[in-house]
């Protein structure tokens, strides 16, 4: 199987090295000025197991022109993208014109439905997956590393979802088994980020507006009372849009519940997520606000109440010394 993932961040290594050891002939689409770099190699650390040893990962292609790129043979093309960049410039359209035979599966993280993408994709042809997975640049502040690389930790008894085409999904998810990756299918990665996205979504916005403190956010009722609320909203919406709706133990969630998990959390884990969301979603933070806008926009078109969404996102536009006239 040849593989070319469209960017090589820390989701694309991680789904680049799984590919490969699971048997496929991987290659990253890289802008020329990461070339060279990316054909140095990279380094990994699997924060399940020994965290502090670093695994080498070589032995794939590097593309850097999309257009003499997809002139080749490819069995599937991976997008690994944020949101903002997959909405950047003409290359979306140019891909989808030349994909060929080629299958596409998606990794980029949206919340606001699958038409932007499938709008420039052949039909049949794109599969999504959820990113039930944490990776970010190593060393975190503070962290000591023998080398810089990606660090990344799948959430015990958990598994990364795919759904689409039946041809498509079962052309690559047996390599990511094989690969060692915890893989399965669903029948719709759109309804499911509708119900679980919302959680860590919440969570990582009202962490935002309490300075990227655990403590703080545990302190604070009032943002603890707006995050359960926005949830609720966000849990409303995709009732309204996708007529489901999250279990009896989600809806059952209060904001003493919350303060629980914020202090239990961080014992649980091989690496500090307090300094992981500060770090990464600051990197992000353009695509935080994005995404706040579409849900809020979509609530307003399907009449779905959200004083919860807007005053989180209000906060966090104050927080950063934003202004705008966005919802």
């Amino acid at each position: 199987m040849r593989v070319l993932i469209v960017g090589a961040g820390a989701i694309g290594q991680v789904f680049g090295v799984h590919f490969q050891r699971g048997g496929a002939e991987v290659s990253f689409l890289v802008r020329p000025k990461y070339a060279e770099a990316a054909r140095a190699g990279f380094t990994l650390y699997r924060l399940n197991g020994s965290p502090d040893v670093p695994e080498s990962f070589q032995g794939f292609g590097v593309e850097s022109d999309q257009d003499e790129a997809m002139k080749k043979d490819w069995d599937l093309v991976v997008l690994a993208l944020s949101s903002v960049a997959i909405r950047s410039g003409d290359w979306l359209h140019r891909l989808g014109a030349s994909l060929g035979d080629a299958k596409l599966l998606s990794l980029v993280p949206e919340t606001n439905g699958t038409d932007f993408l499938t709008g420039h994709m052949p039909p049949g042809r794109v599969a999504w997956g959820m990113l039930s997975v944490i990776s970010y640049q190593a060393p975190l502040p503070h962290q000591t590393l023998p080398n810089p690389g990606i660090a990344f930790w799948f959430p015990p008894l958990s598994s990364l979802a795919f759904s689409g085409p039946e041809d498509v999904v079962s052309s690559f998810l047996p390599v990511l088994r094989n690969g060692g990756m915890p893989v399965k299918r669903v029948d719709s990665v759109e309804h499911e980020v509708a119900l679980a996205g919302p959680i860590l979504d919440k969570i990582i916005q009202s962490l935002e507006c309490a300075g990227w403190s655990f403590e703080t956010l545990r302190k604070d009722p009032e943002l603890l009372t707006l995050a359960v609320q926005a949830m609720g909203e966000s849990w409303d919406l995709a009732n309204k849009v996708h007529g489901v709706r999250p279990p009896l133990p989600m809806r059952m969630l209060r904001p003493f519940m919350l303060r629980g998990v914020l202090w239990a959390t961080p014992w649980f884990l091989s690496f500090d997520l307090e300094r992981f969301f500060d770090f990464h979603y600051h990197k992000v933070g353009e695509q935080t606000l994005m995404h706040m806008g579409e849900q809020i926009e979509s609530c307003e078109q399907n009449r779905v109440a959200n004083p919860a969404m807007r005053a989180l996102a209000q906060r966090i536009r104050e927080g950063r010394g934003v202004v705008s006239t966005a919802p």
